[in-house]
């Protein structure tokens, strides 16, 4: 009876796995067709590489896709988790929280990567980033990140992804 529960539970983890690489694949492929408005700079060119300007477009984004992918992986952690204890397999409770772990450390350098380069195009520190860890100054700082308007032209972390000059008389 175990052995049943227990194969059937593996078969669902499978089927989930199978559809959460299929998803990231098709993002995979869609990566080589967004393009950036009126250019033609690919977005998230390199998600978890602190080097660089990103614009407030691909921050918000970055934002919103780095929460969902994190929320599927772990939900399918903590299920995994839940199943395989209910199933009484300690390798399904141990893979479950592998899964989350796993989960948490991808979307926290994800999410750090994106808000050093927003900074990066504010012409600001990567190191303020540690402001958002600050609960109400991080929140105030986040939203800070997403609206204000990044440096006209080069500066020192890299060439305007706007490819904007600056004004010279």
């Amino acid at each position: 009876m175990c052995y049943k529960k227990t194969s059937w539970f593996l078969f669902c983890f499978l089927f989930l796995i199978e559809e959460v690489i299929y998803i990231f694949a098709s993002i995979s492929r869609l990566q080589s067709t967004i393009y950036s408005h009126k250019l033609n700079k690919i977005m998230f060119k390199a998600p978890f590489s602190f080097d660089g300007r990103i614009r407030r477009i691909e921050y918000f984004l970055s934002g919103i896709i780095g929460g969902i992918v994190f929320g599927v992986a772990y939900s399918l952690g903590l299920a995994t988790l839940f199943l395989g204890a209910a199933a009484g397999s300690a390798g399904g409770s141990l893979f479950g929280i592998l899964i989350g772990i796993v989960a948490g450390i991808a979307s926290i350098w994800f999410s750090l990567a994106q808000g050093v380069k927003r900074l990066h195009d504010l012409n600001k520190s990567g190191w303020l980033i540690l402001i958002c860890c600050v609960p109400i100054i991080g929140w105030v700082f986040s939203l800070y990140m997403l609206f204000a308007d990044g440096t006209v032209g080069p500066n020192q972390y890299g060439e305007d992804p706007k490819n904007r000059m600056p004004y010279q008389p």
